[in-house]
């Protein structure tokens, strides 16, 4: 068996590896190619094959942030000493241990002091390893000296008769007796929407809300308003996953008065009335999950990040 660098005739294999391997993240090609090798950051020189004899055995990328992309999108600093590993794609242990000793070796030589094991971006890909669907790949992450670092939550919750509860109706009430309701987004509201997330959590998002102009999608999301200001942004159909929803956010000044939950319900109310039958979203942290447990959204991942100091 041989570790080598990544060849554009790999790419088949590679993918097909990856859909074997990641069993709970499986992803079409067009994705697959889009949304890894094709991101502006990926490298060749960092993606590590082992070949035994003419087969593909298992894969990894190595990757750092090199390029700032897309004025709207993530702006991750250029190289800030963290580098990302995405985790082997490979059912052998031995071969795990190789590829992830040549991604790591090469990082070192891109300067990363520090390594985690995560694809930076959208969550598009895994960004932690659940015990639960891939052991044998989370305890070989230990076995390399990875440390869990924090845990990400994926939620979900079926649409079946879906009626938003009392306790949030009556909120939504309150609320809108203080002129501020959950309404579907207008192209109107996106100067609005600029000036909101560029003072909120979601000021590296703004992206999302073009591309949905773009689409003439707008529909798709949902914002929270008063007379004055846009106070919220929800949205489902993310990146072509109609039933994923998210990202979710809301203005520090309506923080605390139930505002957050009134506007998912009324995601989810138009979501029913579409007759979606599911949702759900990839990642959250353990202390926002009461949040959108208030929306009847259920923990069906525990997802472990993991990190390693590599000098």
């Amino acid at each position: 068996m041989i570790i080598r660098n990544f060849r554009e005739k790999d790419i088949g294999e590679i993918f097909a590896l990856y859909n074997k391997c990641m069993i709970a993240d499986r992803v079409d090609y067009d994705f697959f190619m889009q949304y890894l090798l094709l991101s502006p950051n990926f490298s060749p020189e960092g993606l590590f094959v082992a070949e035994d004899g003419s087969r593909i055995t298992g894969w990894t990328l190595g990757e750092t942030v090199f390029r700032e992309f897309d004025p709207w999108g993530d702006h991750v600093k250029k190289n800030s000493g963290r580098g990302f590993l995405m985790a082997p794609a490979t059912e052998d242990h031995t071969t795990g241990m190789k590829l992830i000793a040549a991604a790591e070796n090469y990082l070192a030589a891109q300067n990363c002091k520090q390594i985690r094991c995560a694809i930076p971006g959208y969550t598009l890909f895994p960004n932690g390893i659940d015990e639960k669907n891939y052991p044998q790949l989370h305890q070989l992450l230990l076995d390399a000296g990875y440390e869990i670092s924090e845990y990400s939550y994926s939620m979900e919750r079926s649409l079946e008769n879906y009626s938003t509860p009392e306790k949030i109706r009556l909120t939504a009430e309150k609320l809108a007796a203080q002129g501020i309701i959950a309404d579907t987004c207008r192209i109107n509201d996106l100067p609005g929407l600029r000036h909101l997330l560029a003072e909120s959590d979601l000021k590296n998002w703004m992206h999302l809300v073009l591309r949905k102009a773009e689409q003439k999608k707008l529909d798709e999301a949902v914002v929270l308003r008063n007379q004055e200001k846009l106070l919220g942004y929800c949205q489902y159909n993310y990146f072509g996953t109609p039933e994923r929803i998210g990202p979710f956010g809301i203005a520090p000044e309506i923080r605390g008065k139930g505002a957050g939950t009134v506007m998912i319900a009324k995601l989810l109310e138009i979501m029913s009335e579409k007759n979606f039958k599911h949702v759900w979203f990839a990642s959250c942290s353990e202390g926002l999950i009461d949040f959108y447990a208030g929306n009847g959204l259920q923990v069906f991942r525990k997802k472990s990040i993991f990190e390693k100091k590599i000098q």
